[in-house]
């Protein structure tokens, strides 16, 4: 057996870190979010079916909104007049264009993806719950480190 079936194999396990990864360290860690995405990005490069992929992404009407967001911040880009901050927003916007191209093209089953939205769930209340607590007893606010 070649690297590459045993590779697809376990591809939807390690895509399903990658976004419970990205989901958890949200609300937590900027460096987290960039691990989480290079793990998908890069389990994209190993599983090397590009095409299928691209079929998925053009039958799929969300990432052209997501383009389309883009598009509009490019162009909001021309009537501002902090360009820095604008640019930064662009970046920080653009993982979602990667995290769209993969996720249309890898498909979760329906326990996968109530696992990542629970996830989600539990991490944004934790987040909640302790903003508050360093709020009202810290006297320090929380943020992203």
């Amino acid at each position: 057996m070649s690297f590459i079936e045993r590779y697809k194999k376990i591809s939807p396990q390690i895509v399903l870190f990658g976004m419970l990864l990205m989901v958890v360290s949200l609300f937590f860690s900027r460096f987290l979010i960039s691990i989480g995405v290079f793990i998908v990005i890069a389990n994209t490069l190993f599983e090397r079916n590009y095409k299928q992929k691209f079929r998925s992404v053009i039958k799929n009407p969300y990432p052209f909104l997501i383009v389309l967001l883009l598009f509009f911040h490019l162009i909001a880009l021309f009537y501002t007049e902090n360009l820095k901050e604008g640019l930064n927003d662009i970046r920080l916007k653009s993982y979602l264009l990667l995290i769209l191209f993969y996720g249309t093209g890898t498909h979760l089953n329906p326990k996968q993806k109530n696992l990542v939205f629970k996830t989600y769930i539990a991490a944004s209340v934790l987040a909640a719950l302790t903003s508050i607590y360093r709020f009202h007893f810290v006297m320090q606010p929380a943020g992203i480190e």
